[in-house]
């Protein structure tokens, strides 16, 4: 098992299969589009809240009278299902399936569901009872092209072979092997050999 204290920072540290803790940039295209909003990403996630105005009763935290506006979790949803990014000139393959999206700079609140969800997110008004009769408010979150991000997992270099050209043009071939070859990932995560974390940077100080 890999402790906190083998992660490398650098891929050119490896030798092989290693767990990592990475700066990264997300070189994905944004090819998902929000159902919601119309944004366009490389991958999104929703995570959806019942907003709820609590009185206070005059306990000591708080004083009397006072208003307490809380947010409990009733869902979440994910658009995407793999990303590729870029640390050091290479570049690594992420199964979203099983990855921890973190944003920590995420604003507190959310948007107002004001439209009817398609089918997929049904659920997510049967979890907010009493069916809408509080309001329902989302957190709309985007990994994008050229967003920065760090990664915390298991990765292991990727075989990656030149494919000869063949049929067709022999130079035209040749140039799509080429092109392959460049953008073929040089190393995948494996999140079944340990936890996989991407966390976003947006929001940070420069």
């Amino acid at each position: 098992m890999f402790g906190k204290w083998t992660r490398k920072s650098s891929l050119d540290q490896l030798k092989g299969r290693g767990r990592v803790k990475l700066q990264a940039r997300v070189v994905s295209q944004n090819v998902v589009e929000s159902p919601l909003t119309g944004l366009c990403a490389a991958a999104l996630e929703w995570r959806f809240f019942v907003r709820s105005v609590r009185h206070s009763t005059g306990q000591a935290t708080y004083p009397l009278h006072a208003v307490r506006e809380l947010y409990l979790p009733v869902g979440s949803r994910r658009l995407g299902e793999e990303l590729v990014l870029e640390s050091g000139g290479k570049l690594i393959q992420v199964l979203l399936r099983d990855a921890d999206l973190r944003f920590p700079h995420a604003r507190d609140g959310g948007r107002l569901v004001n439209r009817d969800l398609s089918p997929d997110f049904s659920y997510l008004i049967d979890n907010a009872a009493p069916r809408r009769q509080v309001p329902l408010v989302y957190h709309e979150l985007a990994l994008s092209e050229g967003d920065r991000v760090t990664l915390i997992g298991t990765v292991e270099p990727l075989p990656k072979e030149r494919s000869g050209p063949y049929r067709s043009s022999y130079e035209t071939r040749r140039a799509e092997a080429e092109r392959d070859f460049q953008t073929r990932p040089d190393f995948a995560v494996r999140a079944d050999l340990g936890p996989l974390v991407i966390e976003d940077h947006k929001g940070e100080a420069a």
